[in-house]
């Protein structure tokens, strides 16, 4: 009797810690398994940012490669002259390309009569007074010399967004330069309109 009291006992004891066991295992395989959840979440994650990281370092890279270094223009050489008075021109600094020009017949007043030339005072308004074309790009192509005359042809290219049936795509002139050196510097004589370049 004391036996058979006992062994059951034994067994409901046995029982309560088999079941306590069990629960202890499915607990510690529940949080093993978000621990894996997180994990995985956080390499994925990880592997974004790190993927952006490098996209911005390549990107990085390619402009340092491709961007060319800003120089100033050489008043030595005619083209370098005729760059230096594009870029005061569209960066608006009318003073610095009046004092490329040789004289005050080097460009014409538009809207008068022919022959009508330009005050400094009109150049400044004028220049000043211009809005930049988003469309265009200019190129300044190497200069012809005679002694110590040169001229410089300047590619002008305007793009379209209207189709191409419609007047769309890409246009190109040139216009001319001429200049005159003198003191080891060179001058512009004769310059096209400020609207064609600016």
């Amino acid at each position: 009797m004391l036996i058979r009291r006992w062994s059951g006992t034994f067994r409901r004891w046995f029982g309560s810690l088999w079941q306590f066991s069990g629960a202890r295992i499915a607990l510690g395989s529940g949080q093993h398994a978000e621990w894996e959840r997180r994990a995985r979440m956080d390499r994925f994650t990880w592997s974004v940012v790190g993927g952006v990281l490098l996209l911005a370092a390549v990107a990085f890279a390619m402009v340092a490669v491709n961007r060319v270094p800003d120089r100033p223009p050489d008043l030595s050489t005619p083209d370098g002259t005729v760059r230096a008075y594009i870029a005061a021109i569209q960066d608006r600094r009318p003073e610095d390309a009046w004092r490329l020009l040789e004289s005050s017949n080097a460009i014409e007043s538009p809207g008068g009569p022919y022959g009508t030339r330009m005050t400094e005072a009109d150049f400044q308004r004028q220049v000043n007074s211009m809005s930049r074309p988003s469309n265009r790009r200019i190129r300044v192509l190497p200069h012809r010399q005679t002694g110590d005359t040169a001229t410089v042809d300047v590619e002008i290219v305007s793009t379209s967004d209207a189709p191409f049936l419609f007047d769309g795509g890409s246009s190109s002139r040139r216009v001319t330069f001429s200049l005159h050196q003198g003191g080891g510097e060179w001058r512009i004589t004769a310059a096209p309109s400020v609207w064609e370049i600016g």
